[in-house]
């Protein structure tokens, strides 16, 4: 059900695209990075709706989690679909903004430590969930197709705050990260 929902958010974000032919809002833009939005490390498709509201999905990868712990997330896509809205408009080079997101958006340490202190085994967890975030968006040169983006996130709600595995109680949780910083290079059409 949700692959069929990204689909369907993702096709109708295109068929708006192509109805603004002339119109300098018909923007949509491409970049790859690092972050929630980006699927971890990945990259991301960010479209125009409508006047300085934008949809994204994004896909990527991230660090393996020790696959004999957890066998069914290792080596997994991780992905994140969403929206922006640009305070300013495209004749601006920097542009703020703020982000809403539902993907991957924090991760856990977790590490089994012997009585004699001796770490037997780590590993991180991903979390999925809703963030809120506000950044920027940086076009560079006059006709600002190349450029960067930045933004801060904070994981609303996330699946891995609720989980408790049965390995929680051999890999105990070390360490929870709400927080996250997402950096980009970004190319426009």
């Amino acid at each position: 059900m949700k692959n069929k929902l990204i689909l369907l958010f993702f096709l109708l974000s295109i068929c708006n695209v192509s109805s603004k032919e002339n119109n300098v809002e018909k923007r949509f833009n491409i970049g790859a990075g690092w972050g929630g939005p980006y699927g971890f490390m990945g990259g991301n498709v960010d479209v125009n709706l409508i006047s300085n509201l934008h949809s994204f999905v994004g896909l990527g990868i991230g660090p393996n989690e020790l696959p004999s712990i957890n066998e069914e997330n290792s080596n997994k896509l991780r992905w994140a679909v969403g929206f922006r809205y640009h305070f300013l408009s495209w004749k601006n080079n920097f542009r703020p903004r703020a982000t809403i997101y539902y993907g991957v958006n924090s991760y856990q340490e977790h590490k089994r430590i012997h009585e004699s202190g001796y770490i037997l085994g780590k590993f991180t967890s991903w979390g999925k969930g809703l963030s809120l975030g506000g950044g920027f968006l940086w076009m560079w040169f006059e006709d600002k197709r190349f450029g960067m983006d930045m933004d801060f996130y904070y994981a609303l709600i996330t699946d891995s705050y609720f989980s408790q595995d049965a390995e929680d109680k051999y890999y105990p949780i070390i360490d929870s990260y709400p927080f996250q910083l997402s950096l980009g290079l970004r190319y426009a059409f």
